[in-house]
């Protein structure tokens, strides 16, 4: 009787200090979040469910810009603005991806100067340079190794490839390297929660050659559509003969008429960029599908 009355109280002294140690874990870890985090919208926050048991990207209204916004400040790719704006309600995010010096993928818009010491176009950086730099002095910078990690702790999000260069020859390096870390860590198969964001129908191809995504957009921006139905359809119907059914355009671009087009194509269409849920919400109630957003609540907008 002793001896088990000492194994139970042995039991419940290990069960109170790993309690001790997760608390204080928690604790430096909240310690680490921006301020901002304090100012959430009440009744924003989903629990996490299990990745099998989660929506697919197209259930939500709204795709998180550039990572997301946060302090004011737009497409800030870095950790902070991922916590916040998942705590925001967002999980579909859209990022933008760079190569370093060294061949890894980052998330970056570009490598223009003003975001991290240092490094600009004359000065790109290894993985490592880029991952000990800072974004605006204080932000954590995201590898795509940065992200299979959050992808793999939020097993709820989605992501959005933003890719800007279009010739095979990059478009065929990026990929390859997203595929490449991603079987290096022997998670391939968190791939098949990106949705590769295309801006040619011909740059399907390229990439398929590196990898079979199972989920595809087509962005008009980079194309000589300007709102003209004719050019439109093309490429409706070229994306459409590929599978692809979800275009994108710039929001002031987007007309009701559009509608009959991108229904005979059994297609929908998403808007960028908006930061006002007035705005989004009138576009929404016109037919557009969902919208890429900078630091809207989730909440103040539906389908």
């Amino acid at each position: 009787m002793i001896l088990v009355k000492n194994r139970l109280t042995g039991a419940v002294q290990s069960a109170i200090a790993l309690f001790c140690a997760a608390s204080v874990a928690l604790a430096a870890a909240a310690s680490l979040l921006p301020a901002a985090l304090d100012t959430l919208p009440a009744g924003t926050l989903d629990p996490l469910t299990l990745w099998q048991d989660s929506p697919s990207y197209d259930d939500y209204v709204l795709i998180s810009h550039g990572v997301g916004a946060i302090n004011g400040r737009t497409r800030v790719a870095a950790e902070e603005s991922f916590l916040y704006n998942y705590r925001l309600g967002y999980r579909v995010f859209e990022c933008d991806f760079v190569l370093t010096s060294d061949g890894y993928a980052v998330l970056r818009h570009d490598w223009l100067g003003g975001m991290q010491a240092g490094i600009d176009e004359a000065h790109i950086p290894t993985r490592e340079q880029f991952s000990a730099t800072p974004i605006l002095g204080q932000y954590t910078p995201l590898t795509f190794g940065d992200l299979l990690d959050l992808m793999i702790h939020y097993p709820d999000i989605w992501i959005i490839t933003d890719f800007k260069d279009t010739d095979d020859a990059s478009v065929t390096a990026l990929f390859t390297a997203l595929v490449n870390e991603a079987n290096a860590i022997g998670r391939p198969d968190l791939l098949s929660r990106m949705v590769v964001q295309l801006y040619t129908p011909e740059m399907y191809h390229t990439v398929e050659a590196v990898h079979h995504f199972g989920h595809y957009m087509l962005t008009l921006y980079q194309t000589e559509f300007y709102g003209e139905a004719d050019i439109l359809e093309r490429y409706v119907r070229e994306a459409a003969a590929l599978g692809i059914h979800d275009i994108v355009m710039w929001s002031f671009l987007y007309d009701e008429s559009f509608l009959p087009i991108l229904e005979a194509y059994g297609s929908r269409v998403y808007v960028h960029t908006l930061s006002d849920p007035a705005a989004a919400q009138k576009l929404l109630d016109r037919g557009v599908y969902g919208i890429y957003a900078d630091g809207i609540d989730p909440a103040a907008v539906h389908r």
